[in-house]
């Protein structure tokens, strides 16, 4: 059979659990002050954290500062008796040059050999690839201009072509048509093959008046 809790065993029950809540909140309430005293020096401030701050309030700041150095750095300028320092332009008169001045012509032989050594620099020993050569056509093509703007050809524009492709014994000819002055623009071609490949180079010098 089942008795009835005596008035003595409720007293204490109802004890024990009153001492379990007291804990709890003696727990959470010092959880609560080591959090706020972490978030803030002073325990009576506490700070809300994570709170996302405008970014409008900033923007407007330095923009005030920026046109505040601006007008004074205008007003330092506008004192009577300174004057700004600025250099002269200087005036460059027409030269009507139609020709090129002697020895500073297109010099066909001279960039012949240079792009002859060159391709054979560059390409000597290497198996054709397409993406390979992709790469290599524009290498040799920069270095190419490189050496030919170190000659003394005043006022000559260089423009370079570089062909590369697989060597399988095939038969290939190439052309092009330029429209240009004869007596000033010239062009020069150099051919290189291995086993693999055969590569040719084409510069042109255009004189410009």
């Amino acid at each position: 059979m089942a008795y009835p809790a005596s008035p003595s065993n409720m007293s204490t029950d109802s004890k024990h659990q009153s001492g379990e809540g007291e804990s709890l909140v003696t727990q959470w309430k010092q959880r609560r002050m080591s959090i706020m005293s972490k978030e803030s020096p002073d325990d009576s401030k506490p700070v809300v954290s994570n709170r996302r701050r405008s970014t409008f309030k900033g923007i407007a700041t330095s923009i005030t500062s920026l046109l505040q150095i601006r007008r004074s750095t205008k007003a330092r300028l506008s004192i009577p008796g300174t004057e700004e320092f600025k250099t002269p332009k200087q005036k460059m008169e027409n030269t009507y040059k139609m020709h090129p001045d002697p020895g500073q012509t297109f010099q066909q032989n001279t960039i012949e050999s240079i792009a002859k050594e060159v391709m054979q620099e560059t390409l000597d020993d290497v198996k054709y690839n397409s993406s390979t050569c992709n790469r290599l056509v524009c290498d040799i093509s920069q270095t190419i201009k490189n050496r030919v703007r170190k000659l003394n050809m005043a006022r000559y524009r260089v423009v370079v072509h570089v062909f590369i492709g697989q060597h399988n014994d095939q038969s290939m000819q190439m052309a092009s048509r330029c429209v240009w002055d004869a007596s000033t623009d010239n062009f020069c071609t150099a051919t290189y093959k291995n086993d693999s490949l055969v590569a040719v180079a084409s510069v042109y010098g255009v004189y410009f008046e």
